[in-house]
C-alpha cells in the first residue's frame, strides 16, 4: 500500500488535508502488522477514535528499561523528588496534549495548525523508529481545541491519569492546570514549546523544554565576556519599542555572572527604530568608529520583531566598513534564516539555541527522505522538535540515572536538541547565592549552545 503524497504548497490548501495524511499513515504502518490498537483523538472528528498503529500496549516490556531496588529508589513522592528526576521511572503510556486547530469550515491552512501538524508528524516517525529498536510506548493523543473546560475534562480521562509523563498542552493557562493536576497525581508533565517562569512554583514534576530567555542571556553574555572587554559590549535599546524589560535583565545576568565583584558595566547603545528606514542616516557610525571592535547584543525574541531585527543588520551591514563587529541575537535570527546568507559571510552574526539541525548528518538526510515520502512535506523545526520529544521520553530513565544530561551520560539519537534538565529557582539572581540549596520550582533545559554561520554551514559550538 502507498501513501499518496501531499502536492500541496505549505501554507495553502485544504485545511485538514496534512493531519489527515499524518493519521494516514499511522493507518498505513500497521498494514503488515497484527498489533493491537492504541487510542488516538483524531483531531478531524470530535470523538475518540481508536487507530491501529505500531504502537503495541502489549510489548512494552520489550524496552529495555532496568529494574531499580525499592529500599534504595522507592516510589517518586513530592518530597523525594527534591532529590530524585521524576523521569527516572521507565515511560510506558504518554498523553499527547495537542491544539491541532482543524475545522471542516476554513480552507487556509495556518501557520499554527502546521506547527502542531509537523510536530504530531515528527512524533509518529520517531515511534517508528523506535519500534525498529524494540523500543515502543503507548501514546493517547488529544485534541485540546485551546479550550480550558476541555482540558479540565480530558484529566478526568482514564487513559490521561494512567500516564506515565504527559506533554503538553500548549496554552499557558492550559498548561498551568495540567502542570498542577500532575504535581499532584506524581506524573511528569513536559512542554515542549513554553518559555516561562510562571507556569509552575514548588513543582518539580514539571519539566520545560525550551530554556528561559534569562538563560538565553547568560549563554550570549558568557560567549561574549570571553572574547571582548564589558567596555566594548553594548546592548542595542531600541527607544521605540518595549526593550528595558529585556535590557534591565542583561545587566541583571551580567551582575549575577560577577557574582557581585566590580567589574565594568555594559554599555547601551540607544537607538530609534524608524531611522532605521532613513538610508542617509548613519544610525551606528559614532558606535564602529569608536570601538571597532566591539560586540552588538539584540535582545528582541519575539517573532514579532522579526522584521525589526532584520532591518537593524541590514543598516548595521551597509554602515560597516573594516571593523570587526561581532553581533549576538535571539534564535529568530538563525531559525527563520529570512536573512541572506551573504548578511551571514559579511557579518560575524551569532545566536544561542537549545535545537540545533545539522544537515549534513546521515540521520537527518534519511529523516527528511522518510518524512517527505510518508507525508509529501519537508519537515520543519517543529518535525525534528516532535521526534526528539519521543526519543527522549523513550530512553528518559537511562537518562535521567545517568545524571540527566546528553552530553556528559549517554548519547540520545536526537536530530536536532540537546537536554539538560536542571532545577531553576526563581529567585536565583536575588537570593546572594543561596537558592541552590533550595527543592527549585520546576526543571528546565539548561542546554544552550551558540549558533555560527561556518565553511558556509551553521553548526553549533559548546559555550564554556
Amino acid at each position: 500500500m502507498t501513501l499518496v503524497q501531499s502536492r500541496l504548497p505549505l501554507l495553502n490548501g485544504n485545511k485538514s488535508i496534512l493531519i489527515f495524511l499524518i493519521l494516514s499513515s499511522f493507518l498505513i504502518m500497521s498494514c503488515a502488522s497484527n498489533k493491537s490498537a492504541t487510542r488516538v483523538l483524531n483531531p478531524v472528528r470530535t470523538k475518540p477514535s481508536t487507530v491501529s498503529t505500531k504502537v503495541d500496549p502489549d510489548k512494552v516490556d520489550t524496552v529495555s528499561w532496568t529494574l531499580l531496588d525499592r529500599e534504595n529508589y522507592p516510589p517518586i513522592s513530592n518530597e523525594l523528588a527534591i532529590e530524585m528526576n521524576p523521569l527516572i521511572r521507565p515511560i510506558q503510556n504518554v498523553s499527547l496534549l495537542i491544539p491541532f486547530d482543524v475545522s471542516a469550515e476554513t480552507t487556509l491552512l495556518t501557520r499554527s495548525e502546521m506547527k502542531f501538524g509537523h510536530f504530531y508528524a515528527g512524533v509518529l516517525l520517531a515511534l517508528e523508529k523506535l519500534e525498529e529498536l524494540d523500543k515502543t510506548m503507548a501514546v493517547s493523543v488529544f485534541d485540546t481545541d485551546r479550550d480550558q473546560s476541555k482540558v479540565e475534562r480530558l484529566l478526568q480521562n482514564m487513559d490521561v491519569r494512567q500516564s506515565d509523563v504527559i506533554v503538553g498542552p500548549y496554552e499557558t493557562k492550559n498548561l498551568k492546570t495540567v502542570a498542577i493536576w500532575g504535581q499532584q497525581n506524581d506524573i511528569p508533565v513536559i512542554s515542549p514549546w513554553r518559555s516561562s517562569s510562571s507556569i509552575a512554583e514548588n513543582n518539580l514534576y514539571y519539566y520545560q523544554m525550551r530554556p528561559l530567555i534569562e538563560q538565553y542571556f547568560e549563554a550570549i553574555l558568557k560567549d561574549a565576556l570571553n572574547k571582548h572587554d564589558p567596555s566594548n559590549i553594548f546592548i542595542i535599546n531600541d527607544q521605540g519599542k518595549d526593550d528595558d524589560t529585556r535590557v534591565r535583565a542583561i545587566h541583571k545576568m551580567h551582575e549575577t555572572l560577577n557574582k557581585g565583584k566590580i567589574t565594568t558595566p555594559l554599555s547601551e547603545y540607544k537607538i530609534v527604530s524608524d531611522s532605521i528606514k532613513n538610508s542617509d542616516f548613519m544610525m551606528f557610525d559614532t558606535l564602529l568608529h569608536e570601538h571597532p571592535n566591539s560586540a552588538l547584543i539584540i535582545p528582541n525574541y519575539s517573532s514579532r520583531d522579526a522584521r525589526y531585527v532584520y532591518s537593524l543588520i541590514r543598516k548595521i551591514n551597509a554602515e560597516i566598513d573594516d571593523e570587526e563587529i561581532e553581533i549576538y541575537g535571539m534564535p529568530t535570527l538563525v531559525n527563520a534564516q529570512r536573512l541572506d546568507l551573504e548578511f551571514f559571510r559579511s557579518l560575524d552574526l551569532n545566536t544561542v539555541d537549545f535545537k540545533h539541525t545539522d544537515k549534513s548528518k546521515e540521520a537527518v538526510s534519511k529523516f527528511v527522505s522518510n518524512y517527505f515520502e510518508k507525508f509529501g512535506h519537508l519537515p520543519n523545526d517543529d518535525s525534528y522538535h516532535g521526534y526528539d520529544t519521543m526519543i527522549l521520553l523513550a530512553n528518559s530513565s537511562d537518562y535521567a540515572k545517568a545524571g540527566g544530561s546528553s552530553e556528559t551520560s549517554i548519547p540520545l539519537p536526537f536530530l536536532s536538541m540537546g537536554v539538560n534538565f536542571q532545577r531553576y529557582h526563581k529567585n536565583r539572581m536575588t537570593s546572594g547565592g543561596n537558592s541552590a540549596q533550595k527543592p527549585g520550582d520546576f526543571m528546565v533545559n539548561s542546554n544552550l549552545k551558540l549558533i555560527e554561520y561556518y565553511n558556509s554551514r551553521f553548526r553549533a559550538i559548546t559555550i564554556r
